[in-house]
């Protein structure tokens, strides 16, 4: 399991999946576009890190296979 996630990546992960619960806890009563603003900001989030070649190739299968 570590080959496929190394601890780079988990960390990495960790990190934007609570940025984003930070990010929804701020909203207070908020709009549909603040809501569509914080829901884009973890995937770019997301996307960085499944990108980010520190993490030696290692990423998630988003092609549905």
């Amino acid at each position: 399991m570590a080959q496929l996630y190394p601890e780079s990546l988990l960390r990495a992960t960790e990190d934007a999946l609570h940025a984003f619960e930070e990010d929804v806890h701020a909203l207070v009563a908020p709009s549909d576009e603040q809501v569509f603003d914080t829901i884009k900001r973890v995937v770019q989030r997301l996307n960085a890190v499944n990108e980010d070649e520190q993490h030696g190739g290692a990423g998630y299968n988003t092609d549905g296979a």
